[in-house]
């Protein structure tokens, strides 16, 4: 699908979010579920962005979403020259909303566009940057509602917990077989995969199932911004930025993925996941108060190989019990995050339409 031309007399919304080596993909990806789900509720979405990894321009463009061209001189995420940039594409636009999911974005900058007038909504994962200046604010980690943000988003519209998981729409409804059908492992570290874990943990996987009987078919999924993905594993398949996650998803008997936003993508598809935590702000969404005994390993500040080893024995013992894994997925969220996300949006802003 090409990007949307405006439709005449729709609420119009800018996003400002990026994605690449550094960052990975998460940004961009959840405010691609909230922007489809303003289009298909008859918004016009325009998507402005810094650095985006190659590829992910034409899958947001096929999504419907126009996208702003960057500066003509490189600038810096949350400088001057950011906000001076983001304010002309909103007033250029006539967008009645900014959707903002950056970590770079400071108080100071915030403040910039709010000045302009515009309602600005934003994601916030840990309620570290003070005052967020947003009339929305979106959080869908459990510990959400426990949060600062009647303190420091005063009079906000807090979209807080886990009923606002932003899915993307070709994820959404997936039914899949029952879990003795699902034959494949699938190894997820995210868009940009930091640490370099794919390539270890499949290679140690391939080793522990080899000559195994209940071999799974390992594939490593590489996303668009990773700089060094791996070439070629000896017993496992390798996918770079594959279109259908979904489909790859119905097909998995058990992940092994970085405790992002995947999570929550393969427990809407109701996939047994193996939690693999490998930055701090993972934390709270790779073993939530209150969620039973989650599958997790702590990857920080471990070396890839002993991270590696312990993934495949932990993976293996897991392959070869269907009772835990199938309790690993069974509380299985609807995928109506960034439906309600965007009929909350729509109510905030656009009261005489709702």
């Amino acid at each position: 699908m090409a990007a949307a031309d405006p439709i005449a007399g729709a609420p119009r919304a800018l996003v400002r979010a990026d994605a690449g080596p550094a960052i990975g993909l998460g940004h961009v990806m959840r405010c691609l579920a909230v922007a489809e789900a303003l289009i298909d509720a008859g918004w016009c979405c325009r998507f402005a962005a810094l650095a985006l990894p190659v590829g992910l321009a034409d899958r947001l463009a096929e999504a419907g979403l126009a996208l702003t061209a960057p500066p003509a001189a490189p600038v810096a995420a949350g400088c001057s020259g950011d906000l001076a940039w983001t304010v002309a594409a909103h007033r250029r636009d006539r967008a009645r909303l900014v959707l903002l999911d950056s970590y770079a974005l400071g108080s100071a900058w915030r403040a910039g566009l709010a000045g302009t007038g515009v309602w600005v909504a934003t994601f916030d994962d840990m309620a570290e940057t003070r005052p967020l200046h947003a009339d929305i604010v979106i959080n869908p980690a459990p510990t959400a509602p426990g949060l600062a943000y009647p303190r420091i988003a005063p009079g906000a519209t807090a979209l807080l917990g886990p009923a606002y998981l932003p899915i993307r729409r070709g994820l959404r409804g997936i039914a899949p077989p029952p879990l003795a059908a699902r034959r494949s492992l699938l190894v997820l570290f995210g868009g940009s995969d930091p640490r370099g874990l794919t390539g270890p943990c499949l290679t140690a996987l391939a080793r522990r199932f080899a000559g195994t009987a209940d071999r799974p078919r390992l594939v490593g999924v590489i996303g668009a911004a990773n700089p060094e993905p791996p070439s070629a594993i000896a017993g496992a398949t390798l996918l770079v930025d594959p279109p259908d996650l979904g489909v790859l998803f119905a097909e998995a008997g058990l992940a092994v993925s970085a405790a992002g936003g995947t999570l929550a993508e393969l427990a809407v598809a109701g996939v047994p996941t193996l939690r693999v935590i490998v930055a701090d702000n993972q934390i709270a969404a790779a073993a939530p108060a209150g969620a039973g005994r989650p599958a997790v390993i702590d990857a920080r500040d471990r070396p890839a190989t002993a991270v590696a080893a312990e993934v495949a024995d932990r993976a293996a013992g897991l392959w070869a019990d269907p009772t835990a894994r199938a309790g690993l997925a069974a509380d299985r969220p609807d995928g109506a995050g960034a439906v309600r996300i965007a009929a909350a949006l729509a109510a905030r802003i656009e009261p005489a339409r709702v």
